[in-house]
């Protein structure tokens, strides 16, 4: 039998792969019927979304819905009832990363840092920035 200790050194110096990260952004019209077609449709996904960017949450009694293998973040406003938008967050990714929301004042604005050690797309990019943006029509001044 031959054993060669170079394989071995270079099998085990080599970094693990990344491991999957999916994001997927939708506006779900404050609908329900939007947002369970949406959140089952990823029973026939390959890979779960790791992160759901939502537009339009579905807001029921002043309180975003909950999804099951989702933890939801979104913005907190003391004087908007509703938000328009939110994150959903798979809670097995959430486990391995560490995660910061960040709120601007506002309702239609979010964004969250996610790091790990192990970088999301490799070894080098270990911190990324999610936005979350929900464009509002201004009127002029000049109106």
């Amino acid at each position: 039998m031959h054993y060669n200790q170079s394989s071995q050194v270079d099998k085990q110096a080599s970094p693990p792969p990344p491991r999957p990260f999916t994001l997927v952004q939708y506006n779900c019209l404050g609908s329900w019927d939007v947002f369970l077609s949406l959140f089952g449709s990823f029973s026939q996904m390959a890979i779960t979304p790791s992160i759901v960017a939502l537009q339009d949450p579905l807001v029921y009694r002043s309180k975003l819905l909950s999804f099951q293998l989702y933890t939801c973040c979104s913005p907190s406003s003391v004087n908007v009832a509703k938000p328009r938008l939110t994150f959903y967050v798979l809670s097995t990714f959430l486990s391995t990363i560490t995660l910061l929301p960040k709120g601007f004042g506002r309702n239609n604005i979010m964004a969250l840092e996610l790091f790990t050690q192990e970088g999301l797309f490799g070894p080098s990019m270990v911190g990324f920035m999610i936005v979350n943006s929900y464009s509002t029509k201004r009127q002029s001044d000049n109106t």
